[in-house]
């Protein structure tokens, strides 16, 4: 089967293509409720592990992954009967990058799956982070990062962040043979980025503090928590869980590249705003 996603009319298209003559064999909402959600990519794991627990698969198949842009969801759907598995919320991924909650968050655009290890990357328009989702429901939900394992007990949910660099219609291509995802910035902004979706970024560390002076923020780990941010390296990192600075009030959240790396315990990014604010928070994270 191939997957044809209609932005128009909220809906993905499934086509036979065993037959001598590929035949349309359905088409099916991508969200409850259909309207308002504009998809704008999806793809397919033809041997997706949909039911299972503690490692082991009990049942098999076909699923398509489609991104609704509008509704910022990932929608996972079986093939060819089109019951939608699973809704994942992408809105709240990648807080708001501004001084203040103002600044909306980046919309989702396309996705790419390897069928090997069943994790879909997640492209966002015009920002510097994607996301690695959790297909395979034979994992536990433990692997979703902290606050993003569905209350309904499955494991479809983020896993890591992906260090991108997109412009305005990113789009995804997989090469099976080395597991890379390879990202077009999808405009005249951003560049062509390779993801190893088989071995994806470190998971979430404690924050001690975060300080801002002349829009350089330095960020301080927590006691024992090295951050392994290769010195001269840029990837990016995503800052959630801050409280508000002081005096000023603003906000250290959000999804930057690094600025500097100071040292195993320290690293710096670029955020305009109120200087000598600080935050502190042993739930802020960096990814």
């Amino acid at each position: 089967y191939a997957a044809v996603t209609e932005a128009g009319t909220n809906m993905v298209q499934y086509i036979n293509l065993t037959a001598p003559t590929p035949t349309l064999a359905g088409a099916f909402p991508t969200g409850n409720p259909a309207a308002g959600n504009l998809q704008t990519g999806v793809a397919i794991d033809r041997n997706d592990c949909t039911k299972g627990s503690a490692g082991v698969c009990t049942t098999s198949q076909a699923i398509a992954a489609v991104v609704n842009y509008e509704a910022q969801t990932l929608a996972i759907l079986t093939i060819p009967g089109g019951t939608l598995l699973e809704t994942i919320p992408l809105n709240n991924l990648i807080p708001p990058s501004g001084v203040t909650t103002a600044n909306p968050s980046p919309n989702p655009y396309s996705v790419g799956i390897d069928p090997f290890t069943h994790r879909a990357l997640v492209a966002f328009a015009s920002t510097n982070a994607g996301f690695v989702i959790n297909l395979d429901q034979s994992q536990s939900p433990s692997i979703c990062l902290p606050s993003f394992a569905p209350s309904d007990g499955s494991s479809y949910c983020p896993v890591a962040l992906a260090t991108l660099n997109t412009g305005t219609n990113p789009e995804i291509a997989f090469e099976p043979g080395a597991h890379l995802a390879y990202v077009t910035p999808g405009g005249t902004a951003g560049t062509l980025t390779a993801v190893n979706l088989s071995n994806p970024s470190q998971g979430p560390l404690a924050i001690a503090s975060a300080e801002r002076i002349s829009n350089v923020v330095t960020v301080t780990m927590a006691a024992n928590t090295p951050h392994n941010i290769i010195p001269g390296s840029t990837p990016t990192v995503l800052i959630s869980g801050l409280p508000p600075g002081k005096p000023g009030g603003s906000s250290f959240n959000g999804a930057f590249p690094v600025y500097q790396v100071i040292s195993n315990t320290q690293f710096s990014y670029v955020q305009t705003g109120a200087s000598n604010d600080i935050g502190t928070s042993v739930a802020g994270m960096q990814g």
